[in-house]
């Protein structure tokens, strides 16, 4: 079962690494969608409280990271919510593990990371070593791709000995071809070589013939970086065969574009006897393409039409060439377009997901308001009638009711005018951005004009960056996954990214516990309401944030040298009609027992302390 379970997750890390490191996914990309489309189907015929529901989301999230890891997250999203609903905590680690990949397939790094990690003490509490060692694999071959060696080493490190202690083979023979790459990809080509052997040796002797293609081809391609394109091809020829052995078109393919190169190699460097080379790389270069074309794997056509014009044009046959380098720039330009499409369409989609979103709690803002409402209406009637024995105790509780009622709305208000302000940002300002970056890739497109392309690059990031940032607001990552420090510590940085004033955070007690739950997202947002008004009203030109430590009770200070709120002025503030903010801080201090306490004099920086409830 322990041997089962390990080869699912290895699985996993390396299909979200083979999409990080290589292009050529089409095949498994069509293969992958029909077990998707199969698995949806299922769980349409599902009820919402069926038990099997959470292990069909986690296979979903599971093979979606090679296909559409956008929707992949979402399945891992509600595996993750039904399981900690359920208290299955093996489910909520795999729940972890699996939105870690399809962050990873996203480019998202630390997100994935912060995946991963979970993962890794999910697994560690439950005592699985296996599933353990799979979860630190794929750590390090994050930090491998952001060129952090040693971390990675570190992490290959510890899933090996975990390995090693379970007598895995397979698994050491991995870890050791992983290891390889992560020297390979910081040019430490000798390093990489040697492990990269050393795994060779490891999956022949256990006879896994897949591991053997692969470590073949991972040595045969660091000899090719090294300049030993002879010793390369023969290593390059026994993996090809395996690879057409076993029926995989597309690896085949990649390695028989490695042939190509080195006879290129070859070829180019040996003047005019290198001629028949030449003639090879073509031959080789041009079963590539046809290869490509039939699996209908755009990026590996653009790539192989690139070498083969170079290798053509060694050889003097300039109209090949041409030709072939007019196919790769058409190419280009093709796959261009489809990614640019792909990453609106996800902006579009992040951007609908958000408006339901805030529409649900709207309504379910306002069903709340109407309860309310229809139970002041009942105690108006009571209240009737306890006024002919009572008029004092009467009109306290009226007063507590309306009080209650008055917050209720002013707290709905401000979510309708969150809600618009949502809108327009994401109408005038991602939207009018979008429709630029479309306008000039239909221009990009009719002139092939790279600066136009280089142009709706630096557009799109820009606007991935403001979704990105709108989505912090709305609802900090950082203090569901790290705690409120780190959200705080978050929150001061996107300030002064912003740029309109200069804030630092501090953390004056090292040993601060972060609240959690409900408490922890009322202070966040609190804090964030005060920031504001200082951002807005306050005139200051510098905000420093701290939590500590002080007469035995935590707490949350800020300071800052603008015009700040006394504690008259904050609770003649209250009163006026328009004061939405303020009078949601003082809901959220009544109902979690907080305690918010103003300093400030002429000549001195204004102070505003946040008490949090002691226990």
């Amino acid at each position: 079962m322990k041997r089962a379970t390990c080869r699912y997750l290895r699985c996993l890390g390396i299909a979200a690494w083979f999409l990080l490191l290589t292009p050529f996914a089409g095949a498994q990309s069509r293969q992958g969608q029909a077990l998707v489309d199969s698995l949806l189907q299922e769980l349409k015929r599902m009820s919402p409280g069926d038990t099997g529901r959470t292990a069909l989301l986690l296979d979903l999230a599971f093979e979606s990271s090679s296909i559409s890891p956008a929707k992949g997250l979402i399945y891992g999203a509600e595996a993750l919510q039904l399981a900690r609903s359920s208290g299955n905590a093996r489910d909520e680690a795999v729940a972890y593990y699996n939105l870690g990949a399809n962050h990873c397939v996203m480019g998202n790094y630390p997100k994935a990371l912060d995946c991963w990690l979970r993962a890794v003490v999910g697994f560690e509490d439950l005592g699985d070593s296996i599933r353990l060692a799979n979860a630190q694999l794929s750590i390090g071959k994050v930090y491998v791709e952001q060129r952090k060696v040693e971390l990675a080493i570190h992490y290959y490190e510890q899933a090996l000995a975990v390995f090693e202690q379970w007598d895995d083979q397979e698994g050491v023979a991995y870890v050791h071809g992983d290891m390889g790459t992560a020297y390979f990809m910081t040019g430490k080509y000798p390093d990489a070589l040697m492990l990269y052997r050393k795994a060779l040796a490891e999956h022949q002797e256990i006879g896994n013939q897949g591991g053997v293609a692969v470590s073949m081809g991972n040595v045969a391609n660091t000899l090719m970086k090294m300049g030993r394109y002879q010793e390369a091809l023969p290593q390059f020829f026994k993996a090809a065969g395996m690879y057409e052995s076993r029926g995989d078109r597309n690896n085949y393919m990649i390695t028989l574009g490695n042939i190509g190169e080195c006879y290129l190699h070859i070829g180019s460097g040996a003047g005019a006897q290198g001629k028949t080379e030449l003639k090879k790389a073509v031959t080789y270069l041009q079963r590539c393409l046809e290869i490509a074309t039939a699996l209908g794997n755009q990026t590996s056509r653009q790539s192989y039409s690139r070498l083969l014009s170079r290798a053509e044009e060694l050889t003097g046959d300039y109209q090949a060439a041409l030709g072939h380098f007019q196919n790769y720039t058409s190419i280009r330009d093709s796959v261009f377009s489809i990614e640019n499409s792909r990453m609106i369409e996800n902006l579009t989609t992040a951007r609908d997901t958000l408006l339901r979103r805030k529409d649900m709690e709207l309504q379910n803002r306002k069903l709340a308001v109407a309860r309310l409402e229809k139970r002041s209406e009942r105690l108006y009637f009571l209240a009737a009638f306890l006024l002919l024995s009572g008029a004092v105790a009467t009109g306290f509780f009226h007063l507590r009711t309306r009080t209650r009622t008055m917050l209720l709305k002013a707290s709905i208000q401000g979510e309708e005018e969150e809600r618009f302000r949502i809108a327009s940002e994401l109408h005038d300002d991602v939207g009018a951005t979008l429709s630029s970056v479309r306008l000039f890739l239909t221009q990009a497109e009719q002139k092939s004009d790279a600066g136009l392309i280089r142009q709706s690059k630096e557009i799109l990031d820009e606007s991935i960056q403001k979704v990105r940032d709108l989505s912090h607001q709305l609802q900090p990552g950082a203090l569901q996954y790290i705690g409120l420090t780190r959200a705080l510590e978050s929150l001061a940085e996107m300030i002064s990214r912003s740029g309109s004033i200069r804030m630092e955070f501090l953390k004056q007690n090292p040993e601060w516990p972060d609240p959690v739950g409900e408490t922890a997202l009322s202070v966040y947002r609190i804090v964030q309401e005060l920031v504001n008004n200082i951002v807005k009203h306050a005139g200051a030109s510098w905000i420093r944030l701290s939590v500590l430590t002080e007469h035995g009770k935590n707490a949350i200070r800020l300071i800052h040298d603008g015009e700040g709120l006394t504690e008259a002025g904050y609770k003649e503030q209250l009163h006026k009609e328009r004061a939405i903010g303020l009078k949601n801080i003082e809901n959220r201090l009544k109902s979690f027992k907080l305690t918010l306490v103003f300093q400030g004099a002429e000549q001195e920086p204004y102070i505003t302390t946040l008490f949090l409830p002691t226990g």
